[in-house]
């Protein structure tokens, strides 16, 4: 069995097809390499944890911390035990 590569040129939002007439192609994987990097343009610092949040169940009812099960605080789900 032999293996090769196949290198080319890409643009973005288009859609390329490969094909192969008289053999077998078999189509592995791929690697797409950009040309350049953009970068982070805008960092956002996450709110801290407000342990004062209110609870609620997976149900959307108020619970208090003495609550058992998965419970919502400040937009996260967590498995209290």
């Amino acid at each position: 069995m032999q293996y090769g590569t196949c290198a080319f040129n890409v643009t973005a939002d288009k859609t390329y097809y490969v094909f192969s007439t008289g053999s077998k192609l078999g189509f592995a994987g791929f690697e797409f390499t950009a040309g350049a990097s953009l970068g982070i343009e805008k960092a956002e610092v996450a709110a801290a944890f407000d342990e004062d949040a209110p609870i609620y169940n997976i149900l959307g009812q108020k619970v208090d911390k003495s609550y058992k099960g998965v419970v919502i605080q400040n937009g996260k789900k967590y498995v209290r035990r």
